[in-house]
């Protein structure tokens, strides 16, 4: 308890009586009078809003993808038509398929993978079938672009199963 009384007496003692600092008076501001209003300025009905559907996207390269080695991936050496499809496996975040090549060799593809010696691009793998977009120059240097349907046999064909399967090369 005597700490107590001696912590407020220190405190007191070192209150004493010294006066505040002066502060400095404000300079009185005389009233602002409006003679006119300000010039309005016309507004625009409408407002332009960008929208990236069919532009280019700007943080890709222009040239196309290549390979390890710096050439085709190995999937691009036959043309699309060519491709078998052995099986799909969907229902979950990134779905893939088995293609077999026309050297028997099969295949494990992706999303964005590419097939084929046109540059196609596997755009969707569905249950029984994949996707493969391919951009075909017109006359005029026009591109459009042609979708083929990779699909799988009846089952009825009996083919011999290979149970290796290869994955192309890093993208």
């Amino acid at each position: 308890m005597s700490r107590t009384y001696l912590l407020v007496a220190i405190v007191v003692a070192g209150c004493g009586d010294r006066k505040p600092p002066a502060r400095h008076a404000v300079s009185a501001v005389s009233d602002v009078q409006l003679t006119r209003a300000a010039p309005t300025v016309p507004r625009a009905e409408a407002l332009y809003v960008y929208s990236p559907v069919g532009k280019r996207d700007p943080f890709r390269s222009y040239s196309r993808p290549r390979g390890d080695d710096g050439g085709l991936t190995p999937l691009q050496k036959w043309s699309t038509d060519q491709f078998n499809l052995k099986f799909t496996v969907t229902g979950t975040a990134s779905p893939k398929a088995v293609l077999t090549g026309p050297d028997s060799r099969a295949w494990l593809v992706g999303m964005g993978d590419y097939v084929g010696s046109s540059w196609g691009k596997i755009t969707a793998i569905e249950r029984d079938r994949v996707v493969v977009t391919e951009s075909i120059e017109g006359p005029g240097g026009t591109l459009y672009s042609r979708a083929m349907n990779l699909e799988l046999a009846p089952p009825g064909n009996a083919e011999p199963e290979h149970h290796m399967i290869d994955m192309p090369g890093a993208k």
